[in-house]
Parts: C-alpha cells; sequence; structure tokens
C-alpha cells in the first residue's frame, strides 16, 4: 500500500512539473493539502520550498540568471519569502498563482501609465484647441462690434459726407505731397548748379596753374 502511494505521488511530480514551468498544479495543491511534503532524508526544508527530491530531478532552469552546475547546500544557503518565493542559489521557486499576479500588478501598472499618457496628450490637444476657439470667438466679437457700429452711423448724414469727402482729403494730402517734393527737387537742382560753378572755376584755375609752369621751364632751358 506504502509504494503504490509513493508511485502516485511520484507520478504526479513527474507530470505536473516541467522545465518550463515554475508552478505547482491544482491537483497537486489539493493531492497534498496545499503544502508540499517533507522529504523523508537529512536535509530539511523550510515551508513552502520545494526539495528536488521531490521534483525528480527534472527542474534545473533558473530563473533571473545563467544555467550553471549545481553547488552544495553549505556554499548557497536556502531562503523563504513570504512562504511563496524560494530562492536557492540562482534558482528561484514560486507558490501556484504568485507568477500569475505578478504579470496581473505589472499590468496593471503598465495600464496606469499608458492611460496617463493618454490624459497628458488629451489635456494638451484640448487646451489648443481652446486657445484656437477664444482667438476665433474674439475675432467674431471684434467683427461684430464694428457692424453693429457702422449700422448705428450708416443713416447718418454726416457719416455720408465723411466717406464722400475722406477720399478728396487724400487727392489733396497727395497734392500737398508732390508740390513738397517739386521743392525740394529744385532746392536740390540749384545745389548741383552751384556745385558744378565752383566745379569749373577750380578746373580753370588749374589750366591756368599748369600754363605758368610749362612757361616757366621753358624759359630756364
Amino acid at each position: 500500500m506504502t509504494s503504490s502511494v509513493t508511485s502516485t505521488k511520484d507520478s504526479y511530480h513527474e507530470s505536473d512539473w516541467s522545465e518550463d514551468s515554475g508552478r505547482m498544479s491544482n491537483e497537486n495543491l489539493e493531492l497534498f493539502g496545499g503544502e508540499p511534503e517533507k522529504p523523508s532524508g537529512g536535509n530539511p526544508t523550510l515551508p513552502g520550498k520545494l526539495n528536488e527530491s521531490l521534483l525528480g530531478g527534472r527542474w534545473n532552469r533558473s530563473i533571473g540568471g545563467p544555467m550553471r552546475k549545481k553547488s552544495s547546500k553549505g556554499d548557497q544557503p536556502t531562503i523563504t519569502i513570504n512562504g511563496d518565493v524560494g530562492v536557492e542559489g540562482e534558482k528561484v521557486f514560486f507558490r501556484s498563482g504568485v507568477l500569475g499576479a505578478l504579470e496581473a500588478k505589472r499590468d496593471d501598472l503598465l495600464s496606469d501609465r499608458v492611460i496617463q499618457l493618454q490624459a497628458h496628450c488629451r489635456g494638451y490637444l484640448a487646451r489648443r484647441r481652446l486657445a484656437r476657439r477664444r482667438l476665433q470667438e474674439l475675432a467674431v466679437k471684434c467683427i461684430q462690434r464694428n457692424v453693429r457700429a457702422f449700422l448705428k452711423v450708416r443713416d447718418w448724414p454726416w457719416w455720408r459726407l465723411l466717406v464722400r469727402v475722406t477720399p478728396l482729403l487724400a487727392v489733396h494730402r497727395t497734392e500737398e505731397q508732390l508740390k513738397a517734393a517739386t521743392v525740394e527737387l529744385q532746392q536740390v537742382r540749384a545745389k548741383l548748379e552751384k556745385i558744378e560753378a565752383e566745379r569749373n572755376e577750380l578746373k580753370a584755375t588749374n589750366h591756368k596753374l599748369e600754363a605758368r609752369f610749362v612757361i616757366r621751364g621753358t624759359a630756364m632751358v
């Protein structure tokens, strides 16, 4: 009877544990009462930690580091964290459901960060749309104010007179500017004529001096 139970337990371990899984199935938990049995050998095991003798020597994968040759128990002690995670050297053992809970927590944190990023982007775009809408509203109010002012004065006689006289004022102003430009042009021409006369006078004086110099040189020869 004892040998049959032992063979049944070993078959469960060999079938439910693999190199790609770090968790115990629910059938094994129900079979062992939620806790793995302690080995009958002389090496004690802390609660929540599975010995390699129960695993049948199949689990050789180390989580978080490369696969290395197994060392003695005295060199690498066994540590149990909260009864859910066991660390032996470079090997990490998780109880059933712990790895799934960690992945769920990671997904929750990532979703929170993505939601915050989306909220920031949406807020930025909303603020830009609000600024554009305020500018458009200000332009509409300005146009409406000008239209209301025009509707008030369009039947006013003085407004009609101003509308008719304004182009004439512009023409008169243009004529005044033309007269001022003509006067300035005449002044510039007078200055130019004066400068030309002075230049001609200096040129004649230069010719006279050159002629005297030539005459004196000829007399000395």
